[in-house]
């Protein structure tokens, strides 16, 4: 016979709240300090650990539920996602998605703005293995800061009413076209855009 006191603890381990101590990446595993007691190594919760699969490992100090199987802590997942003083939540509009990294880097979605915004403190890499779409129903506005460099194997076609190149431009000759008087190729032309 199960003596009361026993029933009570393992009641009270059902559930319980906990900081991570410690986290293992292989295999994935935390130890939770919840009270007094620091536990072994316990699995913690993805939202997909099969052919879909996610890789979001909890960090130290992170708040975490313990759910506790028969009220066996060494039988605990942790599930993460609390906030707490040490990480607070990162934003109070109440119409944003938001997902805020450690470098700061950050993508959000405000749908009360139906605006979409990504911002990367790093490099960023885009590898599609076949064709890729995209489509823009009004303008389009490309900044960049250093060189702009397009290696196309096959065949580059960009249709528009207009493309400009710079601020203000004339129409771009290059050092093929031939001059509509002499029929020989213009000696005055772009070094700026080329093409052939």
């Amino acid at each position: 016979m199960i003596e009361p006191a026993e029933i009570l603890r393992l009641l009270h381990n059902l559930i319980r709240l906990g900081t991570v101590a410690e986290v293992q990446y292989q295999p994935p595993r935390v130890r939770v300090k919840t009270g007094d007691n620091e536990t072994d190594w316990l699995h913690w919760l993805n939202l997909r650990a099969a052919t879909t699969a996610d890789w979001d490992p909890p960090i130290e100090g992170e708040q975490v539920i313990l759910f506790s199987p028969a009220g066996d802590l060494a039988q605990a997942i942790a599930v993460t996602g609390i906030y707490s003083d040490q990480f607070p939540a990162p934003s109070d509009n109440k119409n944003l998605w938001l997902r805020k990294f450690p470098d700061g880097s950050t993508l959000s979605y405000d749908h009360a703005e139906n605006r979409l915004d990504i911002n990367i403190k790093g490099d960023a890499n885009i590898h599609v293995e076949k064709n890729a779409t995209v489509k823009i129903d009004q303008d389009l506005t490309a900044k960049v800061g250093g060189a702009a460099k397009i290696d196309v194997e096959m065949i580059a076609q960009i249709t528009a009413p207009k493309i400009e190149l710079g601020k203000g431009g004339a129409g771009v000759v290059t050092g093929k076209h031939l001059c509509a008087y002499t029929q020989t190729p213009h000696a005055d032309f772009s070094k700026i855009v080329t093409a052939e």
